[in-house]
């Protein structure tokens, strides 16, 4: 069974199965994409669009039922792919006509062979079970000088890890650490309604 570190700072998962077996709890019913519904997504896409054209290749990376694909698309970003681990949340997208793939992001290189000028990761890091892992592949499937955007919750010490969250950041100074291959351009901690997150923007 799944068990807490020594530090109670992630969980250690006894098997892939098991692991994909917690992220389904994230899963989604199928819907056709409303603009009201992405929301979430308006603050973070209103700053990475400042570092992208229309013309550009972009990954949603734990893309869930693809919001952020659909919002991209209806500013005009056509050139939009995703990434998820859970089977259902794939079918979604795929009802919708996104072009996305199953897999697990701490092997992106291996299901993506083109390079993206942009990987969107909101609320994904911490439910992978090793997120250093991850950063890497992103890096390896970004262009030369391409963004890389993360979005991650942060927990107050002591507090446990939630449901289908594999890792607890505490600050934003964590991710920052981890993502050290790149030039950072951009951080801020912010408050968004009764959540504590930290955005985050490098450049390879």
């Amino acid at each position: 069974m799944a068990k807490y570190n020594k530090e109670r700072k992630k969980i250690i998962y006894s098997s892939y199965d098991e692991y994909v077996l917690i992220q389904k709890s994230r899963s989604f019913k199928s819907k056709p994409f409303e603009f009201k519904r992405a929301k979430l997504h308006f603050g973070p896409f209103n700053i990475v669009k400042k570092h992208i054209n229309k013309n550009s290749s972009i990954l949603d990376a734990g893309c869930r039922n693809g919001l952020f694909i659909g919002l991209a698309k209806h500013y005009g970003y056509n050139n939009v792919y995703g990434l998820d681990i859970v089977e259902r949340n794939i079918k979604c997208c795929l009802d919708n006509g996104y072009n996305v793939k199953i897999g697990d992001c701490e092997k992106l290189s291996e299901i993506y062979n083109i390079k993206f000028d942009l990987i969107y990761c909101r609320h994904m890091l911490e439910h992978v079970r090793n997120p250093e892992k991850a950063i890497e592949e992103f890096y390896k499937c970004l262009n030369e000088n391409g963004i890389l955007f993360i979005v991650i919750p942060l927990q107050k010490k002591g507090i446990d890890v939630k449901l289908g969250h594999s890792f607890v950041f505490n600050i934003g100074s964590e991710l920052i650490n981890m993502t050290k291959q790149f030039k950072t351009v951009f951080y801020n901690s912010c408050r968004v309604g009764s959540a504590r997150e930290f955005w985050y923007i490098g450049k390879k």
